[in-house]
């Protein structure tokens, strides 16, 4: 049994046919942007890109038609979290200008330690949150800031009062 192709450029594909003409497959060919290059270097993790690698990985990737929320939850956190730092210190401040001998030293520092895992922990859960889609980027990269930011400012507010 003899084949014989018939191309479609129309199509981009071509077509393989025995001699009654039955069509047995068709062939089509596709191009791909990625590189041989692309693959040998892998994907890097998000953790390991700074700001502008993650949000210039986030545009090329939402200009491809590609669902990128998880991503840029990881590029809003990569300021959330620093910022987290500087408000636990806000939180603490208050906790510090407490009478020393009214509550004793170790009680102060396990307070410390206890008010930073939930900090950490209110943050892991939000930023879950955001990557599965049940909260918008934006807002679980950022909502366990305002929540203790608020709280620090209420405990500085009693503390003045």
């Amino acid at each position: 049994m003899q084949r014989r192709r018939r191309c479609s450029p129309a199509e981009r594909g071509c077509s393989v046919a025995d001699r009654s003409g039955d069509l047995t497959r068709t062939e089509k060919k596709f191009a791909f942007p990625e590189t041989i290059q692309g693959f040998i270097d892998g994907e890097t993790s998000p953790k390991e890109m700074n700001y502008r690698e993650l949000s210039g990985y986030v545009r090329e990737s939402r200009n491809r038609g590609y669902n990128v929320g998880r991503f840029e939850v990881d590029l809003h956190a990569k300021f959330s979290y620093p910022l987290l730092n500087v408000i636990i210190g806000l939180i603490a401040i208050p906790m510090a200008l407490r009478a020393p001998r009214s509550v004793g030293l170790w009680r102060s520092v396990g307070t410390g330690l206890l008010i930073g895992f939930v900090c950490w922990m209110a943050l892991a859960a939000s930023l879950s949150m955001g990557r599965k889609g049940l909260l918008p980027p934006i807002a679980a990269a950022w909502l366990p800031d305002l929540l203790f930011a608020l709280a620090g400012v209420l405990l500085l507010r009693r503390r003045h009062a």
